[in-house]
């Protein structure tokens, strides 16, 4: 399968489009069409002295302050009895100090696929999904862990 061409813009004349975007610019629309509305302009607005909000934020380090108080809520830190309680049911996300253990891991495509179809037919995240399939041999295979766990003990591990 051959690649398609490229075409060459290069050379158009684009000097109208400009001119045109210019002129709409420039000009104030006049309403012709009875359907279009037009705002009043607001009474004393000329006498409003101007002001930038923005500008006046970044120059006053206490109006900085202010916004970014409006913007976030105030973190809560939890205590590591409070931490336990959300790790056990796996809703850590947002909360400071209370952190999941993480693996990064890479599947095979058919695998990846497997996981990302399950997950969304049983409307949940992909590590949702694959904590509870491990869950579920961790349920199966009790026993034998039980039994890899004290043999780890036993060599010093």
């Amino acid at each position: 399968m051959a690649a398609k061409k490229k075409q060459d813009f290069s050379a158009a004349n684009m000097a109208p489009v400009y001119e045109g975007i210019a002129e709409a610019i420039d000009e104030p629309e006049e309403v012709e069409d009875s359907n279009k509305c037009v705002l009043p302009e607001p009474q004393g607005v000329a006498d409003a002295p101007e002001v930038d909000p923005v500008r006046d934020e970044q120059e006053d380090p206490e109006a900085q302050e202010a916004v970014i108080k409006r913007q976030m809520p105030p973190r809560k830190t939890y205590t590591p009895e409070e931490a336990e309680v959300y790790k056990a049911n796996a809703e850590t996300r947002g909360r400071k100090g209370v952190k999941m253990p993480r693996i990064n891991m890479a599947y095979r495509p058919d695998v990846y696929n497997y996981i990302q179809t399950m997950a969304r037919a049983r409307g949940q995240s992909l590590a949702q999904f694959v904590d509870a399939t491990i869950r579920k041999d961790m349920e199966a295979n009790r026993e034998i862990y039980n039994e890899a766990k004290r043999f780890i003990e036993r060599m010093g591990g």
